[in-house]
């Protein structure tokens, strides 16, 4: 029953910001709840509030006091827990539980061994969209993905930092799924099921046996070596986590395209005005000796040397191309670009390393 109750409650009248955002603006609730876990203690609050408000609405109202004292102590403690701040430590705690030489494993006549499975099964509850089929779990992403949005869309309203992953206008949704189900979730159900108690079977390893596709984010625990943990919950949690890594790659390859083309442009520019340099220099004076941190055109040496060079270095003497980074944080992998293609669009012609 408290864990019905906890689940119904634990996001009643959620205003659409996190934590740290309220206890920043200095929020009313911030301030009510000093800082601490100020979501979870509104959300169980005002539920509880509502719920004797009304003998209509008060189902509890047969309870013994004692009872009722101790159910509500219960959903308490469960809302508490969905506190992300609190994740690790009811994590390790658990996983402490389990490991342990002497006392191990979850003792059912001890109350807070209870408890703390009940902390554990309230936390999945709570984050387990990427355990969803591929349809849902997208738009579940979506939906959360807006909430962030629409809390960075007010802190630039406000001319406040905006946090990683709010920026509606730099979203990095695959790398924040990716690492919120590597980080968080796989750990949380890795445990539950190392534990022996998270619904599945257990299917023996043979040579048939289909292999992870991309990181194997689910772990067989210590004591089914030789068996595989299939549970539709497994299943959904590593395909979407795959699904998640390839669009990061994805994302990734689309960023240094464009950090590429701005390369190039910058590249071609600079070209450019070097030539313009090299052709007035011609006319009008003795050859170009010095033209700063970049070889003049026309520089025999410049071609010997490609390491630590600086953007538009010539290609072994070729009129009209030059060497830029591939990596703009770094400086040790090359490619031969056209300086003429000045919308940034040139073809990668040759890679080559210093």
């Amino acid at each position: 029953m408290a864990l019905y109750m906890a689940a119904a409650m634990h996001d009643y009248d959620h205003p659409g910001r996190t934590n740290a955002f309220l206890v920043q603006t200095s929020h009313h609730l911030a301030v009510l709840y000093n800082d601490h876990s100020v979501l979870e203690n509104h959300h169980v609050a005002s539920a509880w509030r509502l719920l004797i408000s009304d003998d209509r609405f008060n189902f509890l109202s047969h309870l013994e006091v004692a009872e009722f004292k101790r159910l509500r102590y219960l959903v308490v403690q469960l809302v508490l827990a969905t506190d992300l701040k609190k994740h690790f430590d009811i994590l390790a705690a658990f996983n402490a539980k389990m490991e342990a030489t002497e006392g191990c494993c979850i003792d059912w006549s001890v109350e807070q061994d209870r408890l703390l499975v009940l902390q554990m099964i309230i936390k999945m509850a709570d984050i387990n969209s990427p355990t969803k089929k591929r349809d849902l779990q997208i738009r579940w992403t979506q939906a959360i993905a807006e909430e962030l949005y629409r809390q960075g869309d007010e802190q630039k309203s406000r001319d406040i930092p905006v946090e990683m992953f709010m920026d509606r206008a730099d979203p990095q949704l695959a790398k924040l799924q990716v690492g919120f189900i590597r980080n968080i979730v796989a750990p949380l159900f890795n445990g539950y099921a190392a534990a022996g108690l998270l619904p599945g079977r257990l299917d023996s390893i043979t040579d048939d046996t289909e292999p992870v596709v991309g990181q194997q984010i689910i772990s067989d625990s210590k004591a089914n070596r030789g068996a595989k943990f299939v549970s539709p919950i497994v299943i959904n949690l590593q395909s979407n986590f795959n699904y998640w890594e390839g669009r990061m790659q994805l994302e990734q390859m689309e960023e240094r395209r464009k950090q590429a083309k701005a390369i190039f442009q910058l590249a071609a520019l600079k070209a450019e005005q070097w030539q313009q340099r090299y052709e007035l220099q011609r006319r009008d004076g003795p050859p170009l000796t010095d033209c700063g941190e970049v070889p003049c055109p026309g520089d025999e040496t410049a071609s010997q040397s490609v390491s630590g060079a600086p953007y538009g270095v010539p290609v072994d003497g070729q009129e009209g191309r030059v060497a830029v980074p591939v990596d703009t944080e770094r400086s040790d992998e090359f490619l031969d670009v056209n300086i003429e293609d000045m919308d940034g669009s040139a073809e990668r012609t040759e890679t080559f390393s210093s």
